[in-house]
C-alpha cells in the first residue's frame, strides 16, 4: 500500500518518472516552446542508416527477438490477438525532428503531445508478429541457436508459468548441471 501511494497510483517508477517529467516540462511552457513524443516500442531501422540497424542488442523488442531466434524464449505471456505497438527507431527519430520544427514554427505556449506509433499503416498483432519473426529465424538461423526457435503467445497464467518451467528454467537447469558434471565454466 504505502509503495501504491509513493507511486501516485502508477505501475511502475518508469511510468510515475514520465509523468513528473511531463509535470516539470508542462511548469516551463511558458519560457521554452515544447514537444512531447510518446514513441510505441522502438526497435530496429526501416531503413537508416541501413535496414534492420540496431545499436543494441537488449533494449526494447530486441532483446526478446534475440531470445526467441536462439531458441531460449519459448513462452510469451500477453494476449496473442493485442496490437503491438512498434515504431522504427529511423521513423520515430523523423517524427520527433518534424513535430519539433513545427512546434519552433509556431506560436504560443501549448505544448504538443503525439504519440509516435506505426499500427494504423502495419498492425500487427503479438502472435502475428511472432509468427513472423519465427519464419524470418527460420529461414536464416543464428549461429549460436540454443533450440529451433519456437515461441506461443498465450494469456493463460497457467499455462505460461508450465511452459516457462518446462521449456525454459528446467532445461537450463539441466544444462547448468552438466556443465558442472563435466567440470566446464559457466557462462
Amino acid at each position: 500500500q504505502h509503495a501504491h501511494r509513493l507511486l501516485k497510483g502508477y505501475p511502475n517508477t518508469y511510468a510515475l518518472s514520465k509523468l513528473l517529467a511531463e509535470e516539470l516540462v508542462h511548469s516551463y511552457r511558458n519560457k521554452i516552446k515544447f514537444v512531447i513524443t510518446r514513441p510505441a516500442v522502438v526497435i530496429s531501422a526501416w531503413e537508416e542508416p541501413y535496414k534492420g540497424y540496431v545499436d543494441n542488442k537488449k533494449n526494447g523488442m530486441i532483446g526478446p527477438m534475440m531470445a526467441i531466434a536462439s531458441g531460449a524464449l519459448r513462452t510469451v505471456y500477453s494476449n496473442p490477438n493485442k496490437l503491438l505497438e512498434m515504431i522504427p527507431v529511423d521513423i520515430a527519430t523523423h517524427a520527433i525532428l518534424a513535430l519539433t520544427c513545427k512546434r519552433g514554427l509556431t506560436k504560443g505556449d501549448n505544448i504538443i503531445y503525439v504519440n509516435i506509433l506505426d499500427s494504423y499503416t502495419h498492425p500487427y498483432t503479438y502472435k502475428q508478429y511472432f509468427e513472423l519473426l519465427l519464419g524470418v529465424v527460420r529461414s536464416y538461423p543464428l549461429r549460436n541457436q540454443l533450440w529451433w526457435p519456437y515461441c506461443l503467445v498465450t494469456a493463460n497464467t497457467f499455462y505460461y508459468k508450465f511452459r516457462r518451467l518446462t521449456y525454459q528454467y528446467l532445461p537450463a537447469l539441466l544444462g547448468d548441471i552438466g556443465t558442472f558434471l563435466f567440470g566446464r565454466k559457466r557462462q
